[in-house]
């Protein structure tokens, strides 16, 4: 995805300085509510000047993100998964690492298998700082977690897995927090930054094998007493043997957060018993 984030600062340099513009504009209208008018000025200049172009297959997107319709349906969806741990299964239900072990978590929320594009865009989220990523996807995750929980309560508080400062320092931002701000500003819920810590330095999970990389994370998080939320949603790229999540939300638990359910980008496929 070859100058992405270039043009992505570009436009939105260019369209905030519009935005302004369209502020002042709106405040002199006499029969158009001003924030309607902005709204319609933002969008038809970003469409106009600054047409979103697909990650994908670099087209002109045919929609308002950066990710065509004919790519989005391709993407690698979930159908067949755990109701608990969203692990993609043959037929429908609960997966034996979830009978046998039940987690902290109530759910597992994910909308695609870890493979293809979305093992692409990940990798440029995660390595390459292409930060928009981040937002394309979460807002694809916001969307979709809104429909979900139509006949639910949404979590009161949105927290990301938090990195360790020296990891923090080393890669400049955390892909989860990116994840995050999207899906918190198109929900409307509140973001939790300070209320989780990541108290161990540890390895990446991804430079381990399976087996070891639950007791790599064993008691790495910490969380503020008291928490102020009692139901909150977690947020990470990619779950894998769920070993992450299952340390934060037991973190969150012992401080009285009640419920926890877990979003993220992607599920690895079933990891066989070593």
């Amino acid at each position: 995805m070859p100058g992405t984030s270039l043009l992505y600062r570009i436009r939105t340099g260019v369209l905030r300085v519009f935005l302004k513009i369209g502020g002042l504009l709106a405040k002199s209208a006499r029969f158009v509510h001003p924030t309607k008018l902005t709204a319609r000025l933002f969008s038809f200049l970003e469409a106009q000047v600054f047409p979103f172009r697909c990650v994908l297959c670099l087209k002109k997107s045919d929609q308002s993100r950066d990710l065509c319709v004919a790519c989005q349906k391709e993407l690698p969806w979930l159908e067949t998964i755990c109701e608990r741990c969203s692990v993609p299964l043959p037929s429908s239900g609960i997966c034996g690492q979830c009978l046998r072990h039940p987690p902290s978590f109530r759910m597992v929320k994910a909308l695609w298998s870890y493979e293809g594009e979305v093992k692409q865009l990940i990798s440029e989220l995660k390595f390459n700082h292409k930060r928009m990523v981040g937002r394309l996807m979460g807002e694809l995750l916001a969307e979709a977690f809104t429909e979900f929980y139509s006949k639910d309560s949404l979590p009161q508080g949105i927290v990301p897995v938090p990195l360790h400062p020296a990891r923090l320092r080393q890669r400049g931002y955390n892909q989860a927090e990116e994840l995050a701000v999207a899906i918190a500003r198109k929900v409307g819920r509140p973001l939790e930054l300070k209320g989780c810590m990541r108290v161990r330095h540890t390895e990446s999970q991804a430079s381990l094998p399976f087996a070891k990389r639950t007791q790599n994370v064993a008691n790495a998080f910490r969380c503020r007493a008291p928490f102020v939320y009692t139901h909150v949603a977690v947020v990470d790229d990619v779950v894998t043997t769920a070993g992450t999540v299952e340390q934060v939300a037991r973190a969150l638990s012992q401080q009285g957060v009640q419920c926890v359910d877990v979003w993220c980008c992607a599920r690895t496929p079933l990891i066989p018993n070593p």
